[in-house]
């Protein structure tokens, strides 16, 4: 009896590394998610924001979502909007376009990554995409985390 109890236990404990190991394996990886603001243009009544996401973490990335929060000129939030990059192989590069209806670009300081809302794939989790995420603005625009 005593020895099937300790089968057991090494079992569950042998079990949890296995669950655990993915996680880490992706906390101990260097690459990095590169969330890039390539352009920002007006178009009609709206800004179209070009942004480039490239996937440097070894493995894929199923789907990613991203909250941003866009300052107007005066440095006050004008709004919050999702991003999506969709699937993102590893080492893949991705450009996404997005039109922000009734935002004029030149009334744009910056850009914040608030949270990651969505980040799917093997042992990922938003907090790992969050920590793995690198962000770079435009020329007129800021983006951060």
């Amino acid at each position: 009896m005593l020895r099937s109890v300790l089968a057991i236990r090494c079992l569950l404990a042998v079990g949890a590394l296995c669950v655990m190991q993915p996680l880490s394996a992706v906390a101990d990886d260097k690459g990095e998610i590169s969330f890039h603001l390539n352009s920002a243009a007006g178009v009609k009544d709206a800004c179209r924001f070009n942004f480039v996401f490239r996937n440097g973490v070894s493995r894929p990335i199923k789907d990613l979502v991203l909250e941003l929060v866009v300052f107007n000129d005066e440095d006050l939030v004008d709004r919050f909007v999702l991003v999506k990059s969709g699937s993102l192989p590893k080492g893949k590069t991705r450009v996404r376009q997005f039109d922000f209806a009734g935002l004029a670009c030149d009334k744009v300081s910056k850009l914040l990554v608030n949270e990651v809302k969505v980040c799917e794939g093997d042992g990922l989790e938003p907090e790992v995409c969050l920590s793995r995420l690198a962000t770079r603005g435009s020329k007129s625009i800021r983006l951060l985390k």
